[in-house]
């Protein structure tokens, strides 16, 4: 078992567990590092209230990688905490996504991991049904001349800016195939917001690593439904992987009603 775990905090259902540093294999060189502020509406029926990420996209010839830069922050900051032999405050931390997208850019298939509880899981989408209609508006933003383009993906409907010139068909989370590098990405409802912050073509190339660390394989499907029960079940959810999510008080007396069933509104709906 892992001597550090991780919180997961991608989700209201709070488990504490911290995450051991690992080493990576290297897939390729990044000559491109985008960053992306993400703003999305954990509750689909809370019109005010949303939350934030800072994204990192580093793109390569023959892979590329996209992952939260807070959730990094995240990690080091509980590293340190423990190697310093204090408690962990995570106060002040901002929350960030412990999933990360590997991208094979000659076969357009994804490798996502996501920490759910104790274990990482891994699975592979390959995202055939993504289909982009390239609309007559252009627009300028952080200096470069964008086009429009819109596409329904797996129940939602999205408008994108995308840049020719930099004839790159990746982008933010699974948005990728169009001409150009995407500069933003908007759901129509307003409930997700992908808006690049910096663009930055490296003078001197980095790794992009594939982590070593050891993974669960499910498929996309069991991946979801591992989640949903993650949700609605903390208690089963946790009892599944040999812990204990106390609902009852430590004399087994008082059992405390169980906390509001937190909202769920995934970027994927299908």
């Amino acid at each position: 078992m892992m001597s550090k775990f991780k919180p997961w905090i991608a989700l209201p259902v709070i488990f504490v567990f911290f995450s051991r540093k690992t080493e990576g294999q290297v897939l390729d060189s990044s000559f491109l590092k985008a960053k992306y502020n993400f703003l999305y509406r954990p509750d689909s029926n809370s019109l005010t209230f949303f939350r934030e990420d800072l994204l990192i996209l580093e793109a390569g010839q023959k892979f590329s990688k996209f992952w939260s830069y807070n959730n990094m922050i995240l990690d080091s900051a509980i590293n340190a905490q423990l190697n310093s032999g204090g408690a962990v405050d995570l106060r002040g931390i901002p929350p960030g996504s412990s999933k990360v997208f590997f991208r094979n850019n000659k076969t357009g298939v994804f490798t996502i991991r996501d920490e759910l509880g104790l274990y990482t899981y891994q699975f592979a989408d390959s995202v055939k049904d993504l289909k982009w209609i390239i609309k007559a508006d252009t627009a300028t933003f952080l200096g470069y001349k964008c086009g429009k383009a819109n596409t329904t993906f797996r129940g939602r409907d999205y408008e994108a800016w995308f840049v020719p010139q930099i004839t790159l068909p990746v982008g933010p989370h699974l948005f990728t195939g169009l001409p150009g590098l995407v500069l933003k990405l908007k759901e129509q409802k307003g409930d997700f917001e992908f808006n690049l912050v910096s663009l930055e073509f490296l003078k001197e190339k980095r790794p992009i690593l594939f982590e070593i660390k050891k993974t669960t394989l499910v498929t996309r499907k069991e991946y979801r439904k591992l989640v949903r029960f993650m949700i609605d079940n903390p208690d089963g959810f946790a009892a599944s992987q040999g812990m204990i999510f106390r609902t009852k008080s430590i004399d087994g007396v008082t059992n405390p009603p169980p906390p509001p069933k937190p909202p769920y509104n995934p970027i994927e709906l299908e």
